[in-house]
């Protein structure tokens, strides 16, 4: 239900504009998220995260940055997202990623191309960070030192290069 209501809601901004219902169904969803992630650990993507506020990417953004590479590398390995396509309305995961990078491409959220190009020169630093974060052991998917790699390059690269 989260996952649902926050794609909606991102969508009516990009499409209208903020109002309060908007912002009423993207507060609960937030909660709702939140709820869930107090009980289980949130993998890859958060662990990128973590290290890119030393950048002064806040948590969202580089959540949303990592997101949809990350979920398409798990994707690969388990079929544990099938499920989760389902259950919020798509007929496949890679028609989620493909949503969510439409989402992103119309957004203004992503950070500028230098900022961009510094995290990208800092890889091997993040890289390590990421893998020793907590939140990297709960990944859906055990990944070694390259996989990891070839998905920061695949979300930095898409946004340089994009």
């Amino acid at each position: 239900m989260a996952i649902k209501d926050i794609i909606k809601a991102i969508k009516n901004i990009i499409s209208g504009g903020v109002n309060t219902e908007t912002l009423e169904i993207l507060c609960y969803a937030a909660y709702y998220a939140g709820i869930v992630q107090n009980h289980c650990s949130v993998g890859l993507t958060h662990s990128f995260a973590h290290q890119l506020g030393h950048y002064g990417i806040s948590h969202g953004i580089a959540n949303a940055l990592f997101l949809a590479p990350v979920i398409d590398f798990n994707a690969r390995k388990t079929d544990k997202y099938d499920r989760l396509a389902q259950e919020i309305n798509y007929t496949s995961i890679s028609d989620l990623v493909n949503e969510l990078k439409l989402i992103l491409s119309q957004s203004s959220i992503m950070p500028k191309k230098d900022k961009l190009e510094i995290i990208y020169s800092d890889k091997v630093k993040i890289i390590f960070g990421a893998m020793n974060d907590v939140t990297f052991r709960t990944n859906p998917v055990i990944m070694d030192k390259k996989e990891v790699e070839s998905v920061f390059n695949n979300a930095i690269e898409n946004y340089l290069n994009g």
